[in-house]
């Protein structure tokens, strides 16, 4: 037993500095891997962070000076016109609004209008969006003269109201009175109801969109000013004992 201790020191004494330095690696690495290593990574994501963030304030400075170049009144005011032409929703009542519109100002005749109304019109718009807008088909039984059917097909993309565009005419003329049957197709456009993140980029209005907007414009000067006062409208009498 004695001999068996003796040989252990002689062994320890013979290997202590590897054995010291090989402890000493084994430390290092412990604490190596529970201390140093976690900070290396939280200083990694901290200047990871920091890069975003600097891309993040570069891209509100940009946006700034792009919406500190935006005359917001015109903008303001045109939107209700833009709403006219492409509503947020189906919007049915601008439908009837709008015949009454063409057929006040073109001179033609409404024979009959129909178009897909409740889930069915909902189902069908949801499969048939456009790269920019849903789509609603319309039909329209027309009549009137030469003028009056060239002055109406125009009206429809005038964008002075709701956009109706045409996918197939049928043509019947007697004398000089024409009656055709239209199929085409109206849109509308809702917008999220979700908050635009900050850093979302802004909206480029190109010279075509411009050109758009001001033709919506000077075709709905008093689109949105008319007002209805309530005060001359008569609902009989305000005391129904007297």
């Amino acid at each position: 037993m004695k001999q068996h201790f003796n040989i252990n020191i002689v062994f320890l004494r013979k290997y202590e500095i590897l054995i010291a330095s090989t402890l000493v690696i084994i430390t290092v690495i412990i604490l190596t891997y529970i201390f140093l290593i976690p900070n290396i990574y939280k200083a990694t994501k901290m200047s990871n962070d920091q890069k975003s963030l600097r891309i993040r304030i570069s891209s509100l400075k940009k946006k700034d000076n792009n919406l500190s170049s935006i005359d917001f009144t015109k903008y303001s005011n045109a939107l209700p016109k833009v709403y006219k032409v492409l509503p947020l929703t189906k919007d049915y009542v601008s439908f009837f609004l709008r015949f009454d519109e063409l057929q006040s100002n073109t001179g033609i005749t409404l024979d009959s209008t129909t178009f897909q109304l409740g889930v069915i019109s909902s189902e069908s718009a949801t499969i048939n969006k456009t790269d920019s807008a849903y789509e609603i088909p319309v039909t329209m039984q027309v009549t009137g003269n030469y003028r009056q059917m060239q002055n109406f097909i125009e009206a429809l993309t005038d964008l002075s109201g709701r956009l109706i565009t045409l996918n197939n005419v049928d043509w019947r003329i007697n004398g000089n009175t024409i009656t055709a049957g239209y199929l085409g197709k109206s849109y509308y456009n809702p917008i999220s109801r979700s908050v635009i993140a900050i850093t979302a980029p802004v909206i480029i209005i190109d010279k075509n969109k411009e050109e758009i907007l001001n033709n919506i414009i000077k075709k709905q000067i008093h689109a949105g000013t008319d007002e209805i006062n309530t005060e001359d409208i008569k609902v009989g009498k305000k005391n129904i004992f007297n």
